[in-house]
């Protein structure tokens, strides 16, 4: 696309391999995507569904209506985004290939773009859902340690059902009603 000769990457790395490899890290790494499950758009919806509903946050059943309802709604967002994300899929192709590259030296350094992608990630999401607590009136139970915990259970629960998607979205995307305040349908990631 950029109109210049394919030799004359070679001015900048030595070889083929060098470029995949800067390539990978690139692609790995927080500066392009990370695990891209954190979107603008799913937070803007959290927050939407927040901030439409400030008048229930006075009970502790209002709390919890608009806690499932953003949550709800949240995790739906994020869902799409992920089972459409191009850099996800990129993503999760270098992760699953990282122990395939030939070089210990190589894979220690797609390992360390993968593992602060995943730090830079996991942060962010833990700092919105504390943010999260905060506005809701809720916290952490006892037992666990840290919003980072909940960060990663959370991205674990999208991110598997995302793969999920992959081959059986008949089977993601079904529908589901459990009891709750507004009667709306379920995805499996928000339940």
């Amino acid at each position: 696309e950029s109109g210049v000769p394919r030799a004359s990457a070679y001015r900048e790395w030595p070889n083929k391999a060098a470029f995949h490899l800067d390539l990978m890290c690139e692609l790995a790494g927080p500066n392009w995507q990370g695990t891209a499950a954190f979107d603008a758009d799913t937070i803007r919806v959290a927050m939407a569904v927040v901030a439409d509903r400030l008048h229930l946050l006075h009970t502790p059943q209002g709390r919890r209506a608009v806690l499932m309802d953003a949550a709800r709604q949240g995790a739906e967002q994020n869902c799409r985004t992920v089972a459409t994300s191009a850099q996800w899929r990129s993503y999760v192709t270098l992760s699953a290939t990282l122990l395939s590259l030939p070089e210990q030296s190589d894979r220690d350094r797609v390992r360390t773009a993968l593992e602060e992608a995943e730090r830079t990630f996991i942060g962010r999401m833990a700092r919105f859902y504390e943010v999260m607590a905060i506005i809701l009136g809720v916290r952490l139970r006892p037992w666990v340690p840290s919003f980072l915990h909940v960060a990663a259970a959370g991205a674990a629960v999208v991110e598997g059902l995302g793969l999920r998607n992959l081959l059986t979205p008949d089977l993601v995307g079904t529908p589901l009603h459990p009891e709750g305040p507004d009667g709306e349908p379920w995805s499996l990631a928000a339940v």
